[in-house]
């Protein structure tokens, strides 16, 4: 599952999650974004492991293992293995399970 400003969307494998303008695309398929703002500020968080890249402008929250790489702007909290790289103008945690 993933969680993105609150709102809960049911996949069953995150490829990839990307956030450019206010779009947010996740395994390649647009988002329902009509309820962002211009600027707004996109945090997601993944309930699960993350097989592929995630960038965005918010924060990134990872409850399982991350096998591929996130860029963003905000801070960056994983509870699982990073076997990628991160990018990020936040902080980062590893957090232990």
């Amino acid at each position: 599952m993933i969680i993105i400003n609150g709102k809960s969307i049911d996949t069953n494998k995150v490829n990839d999650i990307i956030v450019k303008d206010n779009v947010v695309i996740i395994n390649g398929k647009k988002f329902n974004t009509k309820d962002y703002s211009d600027n707004c500020i996109i945090n997601i968080e993944v309930d699960g492991d993350v097989h592929g890249n995630i960038t965005t402008n918010g924060s990134v929250e990872v409850s399982g293992n991350v096998e591929g790489n996130i860029d963003t702007n905000g801070n960056v909290n994983c509870y699982g293995d990073i076997n990628g790289d991160i990018d990020t103008n936040g902080n980062v945690s590893l957090r232990i399970k």
